[in-house]
């Protein structure tokens, strides 16, 4: 085996590597944020109930009459944090389901929507089909072969169909252009990678044009992960912050006012 043999083989590794711990501190971040969200709800729920319990049946006095102390609304804001807790749990399961791609291609579409997260999904999945298909440009496999080959191997049902109709476009002699439309996630790599591959280019350059997209996509895969787990520590510990005060705030409300009827 050459040594250009054995950096690309390198580099196929790297890629791979970047790829898998990206996965992994994303989902670490989402199993935090929402390990920091559950709590406050429980938190929460517990310290609704537990005042609507201890109080439940007592009087006060409002100048001469007495009157039943009774706020139904807590055992209500109770039920809806566990409602949200239920919400928050369905999300972490469709993060989770989509970063690994095992979700169908209408969720994938709908995950791509979100925010951060859904970025990183896609990046993710643009990055894999780019080293995918440079890897059998490098084998000298034309585009038609080559994005069949991709198809095959990537695991994102999105992509997936994507190169599989880039692969028949190709074969129909589309150019370059017509048969790589309608990308579902045009970051700078692919779109250079169109651009450029319109020119007439000897293998190597094509090589080289493939190695090139495929390493700034897994470089802003990389900053796009750092950014989504700023994200999610930052909001999980703000939303939490606050489902945990507004249960406070409730519960000190609440108590205030059986304290003054008390006095």
């Amino acid at each position: 085996m050459s040594d250009w043999t054995i950096a690309n083989q390198a580099d196929l590794e790297r890629w791979t590597n970047i790829r898998t711990d990206s996965r992994r501190e994303v989902l670490r971040a989402i199993t935090f944020g929402l390990i920091y969200l559950l709590a406050a709800l429980a938190v929460g729920a517990y310290l609704l109930i537990s005042v609507e319990a201890i109080t439940d049946g007592t009087i006060i006095f409002v100048g001469w009459d007495v009157v039943e102390v009774s706020f139904p609304w807590m055992n209500v804001l109770a039920w809806i944090y566990a409602g949200l807790a239920v919400s928050f749990i369905l999300l972490f399961v469709v993060f989770q389901l989509s970063l690994r791609h095992r979700l169908p291609a209408t969720l994938v579409r709908l995950v791509a929507i979100c925010p951060i997260l859904g970025r990183v999904q896609q990046t993710l999945a643009s990055a894999e089909t780019l080293q995918s298909v440079y890897h059998a440009v490098l084998a000298e496999q034309p585009y038609g072969d080559a994005f069949q080959t991709a198809a095959d191997e990537i695991q994102s049902p999105l992509w997936k169909r994507w190169a599989s109709s880039v692969s028949t476009r190709f074969q129909a002699g589309q150019t370059i252009e017509k048969a790589m439309r309608q990308v579902p996630l045009i970051d700078h790599p692919i779109a250079a990678v169109i651009t450029l591959g319109q020119d007439t280019l000897t293998h190597a350059e094509t090589v080289r044009l493939w190695h090139q997209a495929t390493e700034e996509c897994h470089a802003l895969l990389q900053s796009r992960t750092r950014r989504s787990i700023r994200f999610i520590s930052h909001t999980g510990v703000i939303i939490a912050t606050l489902l945990a005060g507004m249960a406070i705030l409730s519960s000190n409300t609440y108590l205030v006012q059986m304290m003054e009827g008390l006095t």
